[in-house]
């Protein structure tokens, strides 16, 4: 699959398509967005491997997600069980799950060339040096964070815009991991100033988000801190509270995003074959 180009106004549209494909089927789309984050909830309590496990499984929900949008798209009703349709699909549960290992290696490798840049420059004594001799934090080690955070920024960019297509080009396509990886970095190379864009806009209704979160969260924690007979046991409450509260928001903004990316790959991949018996491309 050749990815083509796009302008940054079909980007935008991205928004008001993610928007769109919720709205089609809103009490469907709670459904699984309940399902799904529970189910990834519920994996990370696995002992010692939980994290691990959640990261390498998440490809294949997300494919599920991704399908549930692409049945609205064409006009048909969507199921909770098609968020588990990457188990179910011939051929694609192996290369998903090789995504998601492929991801969770890519992390270790970006954590440890961050960790031999703070060696093999000498930010590690340094650091230490500073730590035991002043309080607060230094010029010197603002500048090795901002070193690991530019270093490590520079080697995940990559890594996401490998990653972004790939799913879906897997799912639909059945696309080797490695031509979908490719093709997907060759996609967002292709549209990287429309993507930013889109990234942008969605930045502010998510900073707004996270700001109302935030004042709820901090309302939450001085309400119950001046209430409860301790203090301890108020901000604790309060904690939970808000988790609880993102929690529940998250379920919608789960399969609106899923929405969004879908108009983003059906954008960017606009031609494809279809068998209209499964809905699956060919």
């Amino acid at each position: 699959m050749q990815p083509g180009k796009i302008s940054v106004g079909e980007a935008v549209s991205w928004v008001a398509g993610g928007w769109k494909i919720f709205i089609a089927s809103p009490g469907t789309w709670l459904l699984i967005g309940l399902v799904d984050l529970l189910i990834s909830s519920a994996i990370q309590f696995v002992p010692f491997i939980g994290m691990l496990l959640a990261f390498m499984v998440a490809p294949i929900f997300t494919a599920g997600l991704l399908y549930a949008a692409r049945e609205i798209e064409a006009g048909r009703e969507i199921r909770l069980d098609y968020l588990f349709q990457g188990f179910r699909e011939p051929g694609r549960m192996g290369p998903l799950l090789g995504l998601g290992g492929i991801y969770i290696g890519s992390m270790v490798a970006i954590v440890v060339v961050c960790v031999l840049v703070l060696v093999l420059t000498g930010a590690t004594a340094d650091l230490g040096r500073d730590a035991a001799g002043a309080a607060g934090l230094l010029d010197s080690q603002a500048l090795y964070i901002l070193l690991v955070v530019l270093i490590a920024i520079a080697l995940f960019l990559p890594v996401l815009m490998a990653l972004y297509y790939a799913i879906p080009l897997v799912m639909f396509h059945r696309s080797p991991i490695w031509a979908a990886l490719g093709s997907s970095l060759t996609a967002c190379l292709r549209n990287f100033l429309p993507l930013l864009v889109f990234g942008l806009v969605l930045l502010v209704p998510l900073l707004v988000l996270a700001l109302i979160l935030g004042a709820i969260v901090g309302l939450f924690l001085a309400l119950f801190t001046a209430t409860a007979s301790s203090a301890v046991a108020g901000g604790v409450l309060a904690v939970v509270l808000g988790m609880l509260l993102m929690f529940l928001v998250s379920i919608p903004l789960v399969t609106i995003l899923t929405g969004m990316n879908f108009c983003s790959y059906r954008s960017v991949y606009k031609d494809y074959p279809e068998d209209r018996g499964t809905g699956m491309a060919v």
